[in-house]
């Protein structure tokens, strides 16, 4: 039984550290502040969290250390860039990338793939695990989609 349990906890820290394993680490440490979206309360982060329908919404800057363990199954990571960043920048840190057809809200909506993150979705019947728009304020990158609104 004790094994088990032990197998079942190695399991459970690789599963929340394959969330953040792996991601381009140029595109990590450019953010000005990153969204975490849980279905868990996390009190050590109470004063960074907002709560609505159900979710918590956790906003750290790019200083912040964060133990992402805490925060248990996270359903979503958004990235916040400053608005000069480059497309090109984006571009050249995905496996591919592309524009949807329309807007919404007035923006052009970007979807688009990259091996360092393992989750995805099906999208117009592409492989598809992030989401990127750029306001008028600054660029947004979800993963796997934007949670935040925009």
């Amino acid at each position: 039984m004790k094994k088990m349990i032990g197998f079942f906890l190695i399991i459970a820290l690789l599963i929340g550290a394959s969330l953040l394993n792996g991601f381009n680490h140029e595109i990590i440490s450019s953010y000005n502040k990153i969204a975490i979206v849980s279905s868990n309360y996390v009190e050590e982060y109470k004063d960074k969290a907002i709560e609505s329908g159900g979710k918590y919404y956790y906003f750290f800057d790019n200083e912040s250390l964060i133990d992402y363990e805490k925060f248990g199954n996270i359903e979503g990571l958004n990235f916040y860039f400053d608005k000069n960043t480059s497309f090109s920048f984006f571009e050249n840190n995905v496996d591919f990338i592309y524009k949807s057809e329309g807007e919404i809200n007035g923006y052009d909506i970007y979807y688009g793939y990259t091996v360092k993150y393992k989750d995805f979705l099906n999208t117009n019947n592409k492989k598809v695990n992030f989401q990127l728009v750029n306001t008028q304020d600054e660029w947004i990158m979800g993963f796997p989609l934007i949670l935040t609104g925009f």
